[in-house]
């Protein structure tokens, strides 16, 4: 770079940060490192496209993976295949053995199964569905001895001021 360069802010794209200089021509550039010691220069009139450049040189290439994996979703058990990683979010790519598509990961992380055999998976789904039996039980038990404590301590207090009362009334 022969022309004269101010320094400006530095911009993050796809997690790395880049220095932004201003040249003499009213382009804003930034130099992205390739691996030893190379390094490829970018240049835009406006920081937008400079920012959009610099994605598309740090772009990873798209690869295609088959990594199949079980969903447990309460009760049932759902297929999927994860096929890559999307180049945005970070997210897993999943197509679903419904045909349906879909990210997985981020905040709403899980754990996913291996995929099981045919014996493995009738003795999971034997297991969900004697859990969930269990569980429903217990939410019954529970349910029909809740209390409200502060409902009964303010009766008690209340029984105790009547009989107080009435013996005060003797």
């Amino acid at each position: 770079m022969a022309d004269k360069r101010l320094k400006a802010n530095p911009i993050e794209v796809r997690g790395n940060t880049y220095q932004v200089y201003l040249t003499d021509h009213n382009e804003f550039v930034a130099e992205v490192p390739l691996g030893d010691g190379e390094k490829k220069v970018v240049s835009s009139k406006t920081i937008e496209g400079l920012r959009d450049l610099l994605g598309n040189v740090t772009r990873r290439k798209a690869i295609k993976v088959a990594v199949p994996f079980v969903e447990v979703m309460g009760t049932k058990l759902r297929d999927g295949v994860a096929t890559g990683i999307h180049q945005g979010s970070g997210k897993v790519l999943v197509a679903w053995a419904d045909g349906h598509k879909d990210q997985i990961g981020g905040y709403y992380t899980q754990k996913y199964l291996r995929p099981l055999d045919p014996a493995e998976r009738v003795e999971l789904q034997r297991l969900l569905e004697e859990d969930k039996k269990a569980s429903d039980a217990l939410q019954e038990f529970l349910r029909k001895r809740y209390t409200e404590v502060a409902n009964l301590v303010k009766k008690a207090i209340e029984e105790v001021e009547r009989k107080e009362q009435t013996g005060a009334a003797k």
